[in-house]
């Protein structure tokens, strides 16, 4: 069994708007060091839009999935993340499925997809699963 999680910096483009492009490349490291530093060596991360990446978890069940999900959230949002001696604000969100039998690529992320929709209109910074 295996998970997939798609993971999506909070009001991305507010960070790029209120403090600069330069702000926004520094959460994103910010982000993906955390990140890195916290998955198994077998675990992949990868960016797959501006603010946007894919996690891989395998040999992983949906609740080992989410225990991993929150830890990574709360590092983020605890993060202290700083530009120009200015506190920004950084958070998370992330929507997660379970690989299921008859899945194609598509349709797993697909599914990943819409659950992190659901978690974003769900007052953000959260995980949600399918």
């Amino acid at each position: 069994t295996f998970c997939l999680a798609i993971l999506d910096i909070d009001f991305f483009k507010r960070v790029n708007d209120n403090y600069g492009h330069s702000a926004g490349d520094k959460a994103l490291q910010l982000v993906a060091g955390i990140v890195a530093d916290r998955i198994r060596e077998a675990d992949g991360i990868y960016r797959v839009g501006g603010e946007e990446f894919a996690l891989l978890l395998p040999a992983t069940g949906p609740a080992e999935a989410r225990t991993v999900l929150e830890s990574l959230r709360l590092a983020v949002q605890d993060s202290g993340f700083h530009y120009q001696n200015q506190p920004v604000d950084i958070t998370l969100s992330a929507g997660m499925t379970a690989v299921q039998p008859g899945d194609t690529g598509v349709l797993l992320f697909d599914r990943a997809d819409d659950a992190l929709y659901r978690a974003k209109k769900g007052g953000r910074n959260r995980v949600e699963s399918d």
